[in-house]
């Protein structure tokens, strides 16, 4: 039935990973840690993608169980990189709010459009805090933003755009960080 959930494959030719073979050169997808609200209110921590490249919020569905909310049929359908379509989602509404105590007014209601998974672990393999040295002393969004860790939930353009504050350094590594709502961000 249209209703019934249609599990789909993310694998190629509907997406990819870009994995590096030089050690000293990687690129961070930016990580946080956010809270989002359960069906009885209390916020629960899932980490997450922040994407200026996405239309919407998407969840997989493990969290999505573990906010307890009965998702509703979707009119939406996300087109993946490669052209594949993923039709007949479920959703439902919830509030995300920041961890960081400066930005702990920041809420905003959200869709969550829901998929079977995402993206292997980000990074992609551990990467050695030593690197990370010059990092100033902050809230960071993602305090394990070096160790490779499952992907909960891709944060859509217009979260990610509303968390951006001004403040943004580069790292003696090369590596750029930026101010956000949820924490500074690699």
């Amino acid at each position: 039935s249209s209703s019934s959930f249609q599990p789909f494959s993310l694998n190629p030719p509907h997406s990819f990973s870009l994995k590096g073979s030089t050690p000293e050169k990687i690129t961070f997808l930016p990580t946080a840690l956010i809270l989002l609200d359960n069906a009885y209110g209390v916020p629960v921590p899932f980490r997450v993608i922040l994407d200026i490249g996405s239309n919407a919020n998407v969840i997989t569905e493990e969290a999505a169980r573990k906010l307890g909310f009965s998702p509703r049929d979707s009119n939406m359908q996300i087109s993946m990189v490669g052209g594949g379509v993923l039709r007949n989602i479920k959703e439902f509404v919830t509030t995300i709010r920041s961890r960081n105590p400066n930005y702990a007014s920041f809420t905003k209601s959200i869709t969550c459009l829901i998929v079977p998974t995402l993206h292997s672990p980000l990074p992609y393999r551990n990467i050695n805090w030593k690197n990370f040295e010059s990092l100033p002393t902050c809230f960071l969004a993602d305090p394990r933003f070096h160790r490779a860790n499952k992907i909960d939930m891709i944060i859509g353009s217009d979260i990610t755009l509303r968390s951006f504050l001004s403040d943004s350094q580069n790292l003696s590594n090369g590596a750029f960080v930026k101010e956000t709502k949820f924490g500074w961000i690699v």
